[in-house]
């Protein structure tokens, strides 16, 4: 086990910086390789709980309470700099840039490591919030390109045109990334336009991520 927590924490270590390095962002590219570094030295106190001596056993419990504090803080900084990458890897997803497909290999292997460093998948859930916000995001633009090529199944151009007019003013996700879900999306297709076969597909994989936070079809949402 502590083979493979030093192996994660070393993951950490050069994996985190690296996004931020790669994003152009010195400063919490610094921040994050301190903070990794510092709670690599923390990893083994399992073994220093081992050494016991007259007059020192009561100092070296004293030092590992402290250094236990120290993890737990350093735990809640990893949660931090997560947060901020996956925030930042998402959000370049909008820009261009890296593919999805690269992006969502280093968000499962960032999510992997924070498992192994022991933090809850409650604590991960909360700071993968606005990555699966983006997800949703994306969802949403693939359905919303498959409704705008979607010319065919109107009766003009205007009864189209009104349709995305309705689908900006009524969906469109805000400066939060607070995006419709699978639910709401359909139901504002089953009212105002018209269900096709590749919308009913990205349906289901929006649906599917929302209860599971997996990918139904993973090589296709990398194409959105």
């Amino acid at each position: 086990m502590g083979n493979k927590t030093n192996i994660t924490g070393a993951v950490i270590t050069v994996v985190l910086p690296s996004i931020f390095g790669f994003m152009e962002k010195p400063t919490e590219m610094g921040i994050s390789l301190v903070a990794c570094a510092i709670a690599l030295s923390f990893l083994n106190l399992d073994k220093i709980q081992r050494f016991k001596g007259a007059g020192f056993e009561a100092e070296m419990k004293k030092a590992v309470d402290e250094a236990n504090a120290t993890v737990k803080q350093l735990r809640t900084v990893a949660l931090t700099s997560v947060e901020a990458a996956l925030t930042t890897l998402m959000s370049s997803s909008f820009l261009g840039g890296t593919n999805l497909e690269t992006k969502i290999k280093i968000q499962d292997q960032l999510i992997n490591s924070l498992k192994e460093i022991g933090i809850s998948d409650a604590d991960i859930n909360k700071t993968s919030e606005r990555w699966h916000r983006g997800v949703g995001m994306i969802f949403f633009r693939g359905i919303k390109k498959c409704l705008r090529e979607d010319k065919k199944s109107y009766a003009s151009e205007s009864e189209h045109r009104v349709v995305l007019d309705d689908v900006k003013e009524k969906l469109n996700p805000d400066r939060s990334w607070n995006v419709p879900s699978s639910a709401e999306i359909r139901a504002f297709i089953e009212l105002k336009a018209h269900m096709t076969p590749e919308i009913e597909e990205l349906l289901k994989d929006y649906e599917h991520y929302e209860k599971t936070k997996t990918f139904r079809r993973q090589n296709v949402f990398v194409n959105l």
